[in-house]
C-alpha cells in the first residue's frame, strides 16, 4: 500500500491540493487518517482507505461493492478486479466522498 500512498500524495501535491503532510491522527479498521496542509495554509485531513486489513476481511460479505445495476437488475460482479483490495478501497473512498459531498452541500 505504501507505493499507492506515495502516488496519491504526489498527485495531491502536483494538483496543489496539499503542501505538507502532518501526523497520523487516527487508525481504524478500514483507514488511516492524517493531518495535511493546503497551500493556502488551511489544515485539511487525508484519509487512506485500507480495506485489505486482516480485521476488515469480511467486507465482501457486508458491503455492496460487488453489485452493480445492469439491464437485468442487480448483478453480482465476480471479476478479478472486484476481488482486488485496491479496487475495493477505491470504491469505498468514492462512496464516502459522495456522502461527505452531499452533507457539505446541505451545510451539515
Amino acid at each position: 500500500n505504501a507505493g499507492y500512498d506515495i502516488l496519491a500524495l504526489h498527485t495531491l501535491k502536483s494538483r496543489k491540493l496539499i503542501a505538507a503532510m502532518g501526523d497520523r491522527i487516527g487508525t481504524g479498521k478500514e483507514s488511516d487518517i492524517y493531518l495535511a496542509v493546503h497551500p493556502n495554509g488551511q489544515q485539511v485531513v487525508l484519509k487512506f482507505h485500507r480495506l485489505g486489513r486482516t480485521s476488515f476481511r469480511n467486507v465482501k460479505k457486508t458491503r455492496d461493492y460487488f453489485v452493480y445495476h445492469g439491464k437485468r437488475g442487480m448483478v453480482k460482479d465476480n471479476s478479478n478486479q472486484a476481488n482486488s483490495w485496491l479496487f475495493l478501497s477505491r470504491k469505498s473512498a468514492l462512496k464516502e466522498f459522495a456522502f461527505m459531498k452531499a452533507l457539505h452541500n446541505v451545510d451539515h
